[in-house]
């Protein structure tokens, strides 16, 4: 019998069918370009993105995170993008129990996966939902990152994989963006804000590898971009460019030497879609997996293995009390 394709050909050929997915969380205030991010993400106008200042919920500007779903590039490698954005965060007067809400809906997805993992009879690909990206626009004041942001980065950073963004960055000059990013990024380091690291490849090189590899500059050039500047595009021109028209220019959106959306794009739809999931699983799902035991050790008796064990070690007792 011969075969029409090789096994490499099959595997990609089950690849492509089968697609990839992301679950990204943009976290904003309202009207700071969350949504004409994604249109722009996924080249469509997925959301209406007139009167995006204004409270939509009719909830009375309580926090709340909406959930979608969007197919991008569905002609090549489909990408399942499921997006989670907050409506209303930082709306009120009195906002301080957005970080709380924010970390418990991160936190019951964790518990969700938890518990399909103490199951001795579970599905093979349980529905997962764990948020394996945040994006965190910030609105560029000039003053860095307010207390209000601190805060719920801070707490972001310890649950999520977290990428600091500057929203709207067509309204700064080239100057004005550079004491921004250094502002921002001064009061990352000073409250010990953890955010994603581009360059924790580079702690896994061979001994005598060469630093300057065109993989480590890449890596060591997104580091660099934190927080990335970003501009959205608000229509698309004949040849297919995707441009911001605001009173004073047409702004190319993917032209790196305007913004960061490109490298951004790259980051989330290319280089690093699988070590956001990876990272969230290994690290940050796992580092409140044992935190959740160790502080519940009652949890740990539920684990299938451990409850088996158990058992066991109940029965042999009973028949050695019967012997006695």
């Amino acid at each position: 019998m011969c075969f029409q394709f090789t096994a490499e050909e099959i595997r990609q050929r089950k690849f492509t069918k089968r697609g990839l997915s992301l679950n990204v969380l943009l976290v904003g205030e309202n009207g700071t370009g969350k949504k004409t991010f994604i249109n722009t993400l996924s080249n469509r106008n997925y959301f209406n993105t007139i009167s995006e200042t204004v409270d939509h919920s009719g909830n009375g500007g309580k926090l709340e995170i909406s959930e979608h779903t969007i197919i991008i590039d569905p002609n090549a490698i489909p990408i399942k993008l499921n997006v989670f954005i907050t409506e209303n965060f930082g709306f009120n007067l009195e906002n301080s129990s957005n970080a709380t809400t924010l970390i418990k809906y991160i936190e019951n997805e964790y518990d969700r996966i938890l518990k399909h993992e103490r199951l001795i009879e579970r599905t093979h690909n349980p529905i997962d939902k764990r948020i394996h990206v945040a994006l965190y626009f910030i609105i560029p004041t000039g003053k860095g990152l307010n207390d209000f942001d601190i805060e719920n980065m801070k707490k972001l950073g310890q649950r999520v994989n977290l990428i600091p963004v500057i929203s709207k960055s067509d309204g700064l000059t080239e100057e004005e963006l550079r004491l921004n990013k250094d502002l921002i990024n001064k009061a990352i380091f000073e409250n010990n804000i953890e955010v994603f690291n581009f360059t924790n490849d580079e702690e896994d090189s061979f001994p005598g590898e060469e630093d300057e590899s065109e993989d480590n500059i890449f890596m060591k050039t997104l580091q660099e971009k934190i927080p990335f500047a970003v501009i959205g595009a608000n229509s698309v021109t004949d040849e297919g460019h995707q441009v911001r028209t605001n009173s004073f220019a047409v702004i190319d959106v993917n032209d790196e030497t305007n913004c960061d959306y490109k490298l951004l794009r790259n980051v989330l739809l290319g280089s690093h879609i699988e070590e956001f999931k990876d990272t969230t699983n290994n690290g940050k799902y796992e580092d409140y997996r044992v935190q959740s035991l160790t502080f519940n050790p009652n949890e740990i008796n539920k684990l299938p293995q451990l409850k088996i064990y158990n058992a066991l070690r109940e029965e042999e007792r009973r028949n050695f009390s019967n012997i006695l």
